[in-house]
This record gives C-alpha cells, sequence and structure tokens, in this order.
C-alpha cells in the first residue's frame, strides 16, 4: 500500500508542477524500483492533454472498505473548485465530488472518516490571478485572511454530495492527525496554529538563523454535520507536528493514541528537539528528548498480528548535534522507552517525512 501512496503522491505533484506524471512504482518487500507507474485515465488533464490541477494534497487517504486510495486536488481557473478523487488498484481514478470555491485554500492534507471526507479551509488562500504574473514561488501566492475563519466541508463519500459546510475560528494547520464520527458530527484533530506563516518560517535563511519555531497547540474541531457552528477544544497544550498513528488500525476511527515531533517549551530550538506520545484517552503526554538531538517525523510500525494499537515500535531518524552523526532510534509504542539506536557513519540532514532510498 505504501507503495501505491507514493506513487500516486509523486504523479500528482508533477501535474501541480505542470509537468508530465511519472510515478515511480516500488516494490514494497525490497524497495527496488519497477519503473514508471502511470494512471491509467485522463482525469488530470484538460481538453488537450496538458496536467489540469495547481495543487494537490500530498497525504492522500486510504479507504479500508474499498481498498480505494482518495485525494483532493485543486484547480485555479475562471471558475475554482477543489476536485476529490477516488483512485482503485487498477490504476483508473474517478472523479466523485467537485466543490466550488472562490479563493482556494491552502490545504496540505484533509480529513477521512468512516463515511466522509472533511476539507478544512483555513484562511490562507490563493490569489489565483497574481499566480501566472507575480514570478513568485507558489506558496507566496497566498494570503493571510483571518477574517474569513476556517471553513469546514463535509463530503459524502457515497454520492459526492456536500452534506455540511460550516465556519469555524480562523487557524492554520498541515497535517491533520485523525477524522472519526461522533454523534452527527465530525471531530477533527490537527496540531493549530494561530497565523498562516508556519511555512514562511521553514524557509532557509530563517533555519540557518536558528529562530525559534512557532508554536502550536493540539486542537479538536466539532463540526456538525446539520451545518451549525463549528466548535473547538485543547486537547494538549503542546507544541506538535508531524503527527501520526496506528493508521491501519485506526485511521477514520475514535481512536486512542497519536505520536509527533516537537519542541519544548523549555528549550524552544530552531528545529524539533523532542518525540512526543498523546494518550487520547487518558489525556497524558509521554517524551524522549535528549539535550543537543533533533529527531524527525516518528513513523509506527505494528507488530505483525499484533493485539492492539500499541503493539509495535516508533522510528524516527534523530540528528545527534553533539557527535555530529545521526541515528535511527527505536521507541517502544506503548511504553516510549527507548529499544535500541543505529547511528549512521554520518550526517543525514533534516527531513519532514519518512522517504524511501535504496
Amino acid at each position: 500500500g505504501n507503495a501505491n501512496v507514493n506513487a500516486i503522491n509523486a504523479g500528482d505533484m508533477l501535474m501541480a508542477l505542470g509537468e508530465a506524471p511519472l510515478p515511480i512504482a516500488i516494490d514494497p518487500q525490497t524497495l527496488e524500483t519497477r519503473g514508471e507507474w502511470p494512471w491509467r485515465d485522463d482525469i488530470l488533464l484538460d481538453a488537450d492533454g496538458n496536467p489540469r490541477p495547481q495543487h494537490t494534497t500530498p497525504h492522500p487517504h486510504f479507504d479500508r472498505a474499498t481498498g480505494d486510495l482518495i485525494n483532493n486536488v485543486d484547480i485555479f481557473a475562471r471558475e475554482c473548485r477543489y476536485e476529490i478523487h477516488r483512485g482503485p488498484r487498477d490504476g483508473k481514478r474517478t472523479r466523485f465530488a467537485v466543490v466550488p470555491v472562490e479563493r482556494p485554500a491552502y490545504m496540505h492534507s484533509f480529513g477521512m472518516s468512516e463515511h466522509y471526507v472533511l476539507l478544512a479551509e483555513y484562511p490562507l488562500v490563493a490569489d489565483v490571478q497574481a499566480i501566472a504574473v507575480r514570478k513568485r514561488p507558489f506558496i507566496e501566492n497566498y494570503e493571510w485572511l483571518p477574517e474569513r475563519g476556517t471553513i469546514f466541508t463535509v463530503v459524502s463519500k457515497a454520492d459526492g454530495s456536500v452534506v455540511a459546510r460550516a465556519q469555524g475560528e480562523p487557524f492554520f494547520g498541515i497535517h491533520q492527525i485523525n477524522c472519526f464520527e461522533r454523534d452527527s458530527a465530525l471531530l477533527f484533530d490537527v496540531p493549530t496554529y494561530p497565523e498562516g506563516r508556519h511555512i514562511s518560517n521553514l524557509y532557509l535563511d530563517r533555519r540557518a538563523a536558528a529562530e525559534a519555531l512557532e508554536n502550536s497547540q493540539v486542537k479538536r474541531y466539532t463540526v456538525p454535520l446539520n451545518g451549525s457552528d463549528v466548535t473547538s477544544e485543547v486537547l494538549f497544550d503542546e507544541f506538535a507536528e508531524l503527527p501520526t498513528i496506528d493508521y491501519a488500525r485506526e485511521a477514520g476511527l475514535d481512536y486512542g493514541t497519536a505520536y509527533a515531533a516537537g519542541g519544548r517549551k523549555d528549550r524552544p530550538e530552531g528545529f524539533y528537539n523532542q518525540l512526543l506520545r498523546f494518550d487520547l484517552r487518558g489525556h497524558q503526554v509521554r517524551r524522549w528528548f535528549e539535550d543537543g538531538c533533533f529527531p524527525g517525523e516518528p513513523v509506527f510500525l505494528s507488530r505483525p498480528n499484533g493485539a492492539d494499537h500499541l503493539e509495535g515500535v516508533i522510528v524516527s531518524v534523530v540528528l545527534d548535534g553533539q557527535r555530529g552523526r545521526s541515528f535511527l532510534l527505536v521507541l517502544d509504542a506503548r511504553s516510549f522507552e527507548e529499544v535500541g539506536r543505529a547511528f549512521a557513519p554520518h550526517v543525514i540532514p533534516f527531513g519532514f517525512h519518512g522517504e524511501f532510498k535504496s
């Protein structure tokens, strides 16, 4: 499944950049490349065969009920819109929802429950007309307009209809944690930022200057399916990013545990300097950190035939600034205690998401 996700993501991103799609299929056992893995459809092409969408979320969801991958793309045109696509394993996608929008919001990820797709349209919105003439980096054509609030759009996975469209407080999010249904509402958990400048804070000149990263809070937004106002609550007052869960067991369902990289409040630095484990039911936080160490994204690896979502380990590539090299850290998912570490003979540069290398 991961190989297919990576192939789809690569293809959609190349489409967004206006280039021909060249997704690569990767053997899930050996990680060897199998060559190009093109979509066998023309859903992302216009009438002249040119790539059409200008942006896509790089985090598609897997629908365990159908085996499909679901993703959202943005169409910048005279009449802008979001399109939600469903891609089965035979390589052909279908467009099952179209949502007209005046100014597309920057969405790096989206929520998906058992029966719905949730688009959180943060008030960082595109200046569509400026994109073609400004000749600036893509993200610099977005404007922060907090007076718009955050619009939550709920789309039925069954027929593509818009079930609800409601407004909440203005905030910015990058990586959603999970989304699930409860009491005629969707619950959407996400690390939130009060403004839309977190992306620009990751520019290399600011990281080179070791400016402290902007803090976040882990919040839960309750989106009623009847279109009533969205409410929010703080789950954890922690700077967290790059969250993950036991996706195979708990994605789209009421879940128990989440993991993230983050920042220590007693030692704010220019990159993530601790790993976090959030107990959603006990409302407890466990941490791993060492002075001078900077972990990357935590990745959950389940134990084969494990009894529950805590049967497994967390792995993260950590830069050891004191020793001048990196290591792979392995933590027990249940206790969050260290199982072991394997040092690389050199420094592995900072990264965000896990990568396949061969």
